[in-house]
């Protein structure tokens, strides 16, 4: 409980944040995709009103720039750094900048051929925010895989890296055991645990087991609205099918390989999280796009290898690969 946790509630409401997702910032072209940049910075700066309200003239006709779309890409390259500079000069705090799903322009600019401007701009965007920003406290990046260092991470300094293969991190990537137990009992469902344990069964990180935390809410509400049907429950997504079925018909290996799980077999391989955006999709390394996605679990087998030994993490997962299988002429 982290209320219960002195260190973290020293900081609780002393420092102005900026919070600012990504994940709709994509497109089929790079100017698409600025525009839909452009929009989230848009509903931060209205949502925080304030800004444009009491800020001197300077700021806010810079603030409006952003919200009339006067600024082009090398502007807005600094849009955040900018505005930690204001909030820094109103509250007289230091920021904290928190950017979630930093990789998602990264995989609409892979897949429609503008990967090289998008990686341009989020290095300078990321670059000028977290990089000798004497307004910031402290900054945050969170994705689904691994910043490789020699495209954006050598806009940092002092920067650490975590991943759901590192070791720092692992309780806190979803809702441990306890935790799930804990809920569950809140909203008087402790006789849904087996089910869930059944379904849901946690990811493994060496010793510790998380729960997604996604699944599990939609699991409550579920039940919380009295219904019993585990088909409703765990309908798959088409959406998630679509995705896996397109992977498994490029990569005869892991095809092959989800195959073997399936039946129960040990599957071990050499796993690298060092490695550019644009190896992602290699036959190699689309392993560890699934691993870092939640589809498969990795513990580990040798560390000095890097080899580990792959598993299929719960029913919900396995029923997605089952219906890819029964969609799809893989032949």
């Amino acid at each position: 409980n982290i209320a219960k946790d002195e260190k973290a509630m020293k900081h609780l409401n002393q420092y102005p944040v900026i919070n600012i997702s990504l994940k709709n910032v994509g497109g089929t072209n790079f100017k698409e995709a600025i525009d839909n940049f452009r929009s989230e910075l848009e509903y931060f700066i209205i949502s925080n009103n304030y800004l444009l309200e009491k800020g001197d003239e300077y700021d806010r006709q810079s603030l409006i720039g952003y919200i009339n779309k006067e600024s082009d890409s090398l502007s807005l390259e600094s849009s955040i750094k900018n505005l930690t500079r204001i909030m820094h000069k109103y509250f007289n705090k230091e920021v904290i900048v928190l950017i979630d799903d930093y990789d998602t322009p990264l995989h609409f600019a892979y897949r429609y051929g503008y990967f090289n401007e998008m990686s341009q701009f989020l290095m300078s965007l990321f670059g000028s925010t977290l990089k000798t920003n004497f307004n910031l406290h402290m900054g945050v990046l969170s994705g689904c895989i691994r910043i490789v260092k020699d495209l954006i991470s050598e806009s940092f300094n002092n920067f650490e890296m975590d991943t759901v293969l590192g070791n720092c991190g692992k309780p806190y990537f979803g809702y441990t055991e306890n935790e799930v137990k804990c809920l569950f009992n809140e909203f008087n469902l402790s006789d849904k645990v087996p089910i869930i344990k059944e379904w849901c069964d946690g990811y493994l990180f060496e010793d510790d087991k998380v729960y997604n935390p996604w699944l599990i809410t939609k699991c409550i509400s579920i039940f919380l609205n009295n219904s019993e049907k585990k088909s409703e429950i765990f309908r798959v997504d088409p959406s998630k099918v679509i995705v896996i079925g397109d992977c498994l018909k490029r990569h005869y290996a892991l095809r092959r390989d989800i195959e073997r799980l399936l039946e129960g077999e040990t599957v071990i391989k050499y796993i690298n999280d060092h490695l550019r955006y644009e190896q992602l999709y290699d036959d190699y390394d689309i392993y560890y796009l699934l691993i870092s996605t939640g589809y498969l679990n990795a513990q580990i087998n040798n560390w000095e290898k890097h080899e580990y030994r792959l598993t299929i993490p719960n029913k919900y997962i396995r029923t997605i690969f089952e219906e890819c299988f029964s969609r799809y002429d893989f032949s």
